[in-house]
C-alpha cells in the first residue's frame, strides 16, 4: 500500500543555543516539534517495513513523551526518547529531526551528530521542508564558510513549504541578516499573515522597518508585538521609534498606550 505520511507542527519552543549573529534580537531557535504518526513507512530505498501494532504504538509513545520532555526543557531525557523511537522506527524522518533538535539546543551542542540527523531525515524523505530547516540550522550555527549551504537549506524547506510561518520567519531573519531589508520585509510580513497571533515575527518586522526608517510602519508592528506579549527588545526598540518620532510622553509610558 502506499505509505502516506503528514507531519504537522505542534508549535515552537524557544531555545536561543544558537547565534544568527543579531546583536539585538532573538536568534533563529526555534525546536519544531512533530507529529508522524502513521501504520508503515519506506525506508530511503523504497522498501516497505512495518514495526507491528506494538512496535507502533511503543515507537509513538516514545516520540510524544521526548516531545514533553523537549518542552519542560530536558534535553537529555528527550534525546533517549527520540533514540528509543528511531531504534524502532528508523524510516521515521521526524524522529531524526527532533533528535537534530536537542542535539543542537542541548546545554552543550552536538553539531556534528546534530547534522548527521538532519541528514538522515533528508535522505529518508528529501521532500521533507522541516528536515532541510533542521540542517539549515545546525550548519547556520557553525563556522561562516558553512552559512552559505545554510542559507540554501532554509531557502529549500520554504520552496518545499511556502506556507510555514517558521520557515518564513526564519528566511526573513536571514535576509535582514544579510542587510537585505525589502526581501526581510516580504518574508517577515509572510510569516505574519500565516499566523497573526505570533508575536516574534511582528517585532521583526517592525525592527526591519525601523532600519529602513519606515517608523509609522515600524511603531504600528512593535506596538503589535508588544500587546501579544514580546520580549522585551520589542518594548525597547519601540520605544527607541517613539523617541525618534518626537512623542516622548508615549516613550516614558513604554509604549503602553494612554492610560
Amino acid at each position: 500500500s502506499a505509505c502516506i505520511s503528514k507531519h504537522r507542527a505542534l508549535g515552537s519552543f524557544s531555545s536561543c543555543g544558537m547565534s544568527w549573529n543579531f546583536s539585538r534580537w532573538p536568534s533563529l531557535c526555534g525546536v519544531s516539534l512533530y507529529l508522524a504518526i502513521s501504520p508503515t513507512r519506506f525506508t530511503a530505498q523504497g522498501a516497505e517495513v512495518s514495526a507491528g501494532p506494538q512496535g507502533e504504538d511503543l515507537a509513538a509513545e516514545h516520540f510524544h513523551h521526548g516531545n514533553r520532555l523537549l518542552q519542560s526543557g530536558n534535553y537529555a531525557a528527550a534525546e533517549a526518547e527520540y533514540r528509543a523511537a528511531a531504534s524502532i522506527r528508523p524510516s521515521d524522518p521526524a524522529f531524526h529531526v527532533n533528535l537534530a533538535a536537542v542535539l543542537l539546543h542541548g546545554e552543550a551542542a552536538r553539531s556534528a551528530e546534530a547534522e548527521f540527523a538532519s541528514r538522515t531525515a533528508i535522505a529518508l524523505q528529501p521532500s521533507m521542508a522541516r528536515a532541510h530547516y533542521s540542517l539549515a540550522q545546525v550548519l547556520m550555527h557553525g563556522s561562516s564558510n558553512r552559512h552559505r549551504e545554510g542559507y540554501r537549506r532554509l531557502a529549500r524547506a520554504l520552496a518545499l513549504e511556502p506556507s510555514d510561518p517558521d520557515l518564513c520567519l526564519g528566511m526573513g531573519r536571514v535576509a535582514l541578516q544579510q542587510g537585505k531589508l525589502d526581501s526581510a520585509v516580504e518574508h517577515l510580513h509572510q510569516a505574519v499573515m500565516l499566523r497573526p497571533s505570533n508575536a516574534q515575527s511582528r517585532d521583526q518586522l517592525g525592527y526591519t522597518l525601523s532600519k529602513m526608517e519606515r517608523l509609522e510602519e515600524s511603531r504600528v508592528w512593535l506596538e503589535s508585538a508588544v500587546e501579544r506579549g514580546s520580549t522585551y527588545n520589542a518594548v525597547a526598540k519601540l520605544i527607541e521609534v517613539l523617541l525618534w518620532q518626537g512623542d516622548t510622553g508615549e516613550a516614558r509610558r513604554g509604549g503602553a498606550g494612554p492610560p
